[in-house]
């Protein structure tokens, strides 16, 4: 790939969103500047994953 890292994170952002709205079964409202689903806590779930200890992704506020 050669583009800068925000464009590919967008770029691939789509493709999730649309398997995460396939896998729920119904169309969501995503919240671009939180990247969270608006009232959908299922959907906001598959946003990430659990991790393996010591493996983690921190947090950010």
């Amino acid at each position: 790939m050669h583009c800068d890292i925000h464009e590919g994170h967008l770029s691939t952002t789509l493709c999730h969103l649309a398997n995460i709205s396939y896998r729920v079964g119904h169309s969501l409202k995503f919240t671009g500047s939180e990247e969270r689903f608006e009232n959908d806590a299922p959907a906001n779930e598959m946003l990430t994953r659990v991790y393996c200890q010591p493996f983690e992704v921190p947090r950010t506020a």
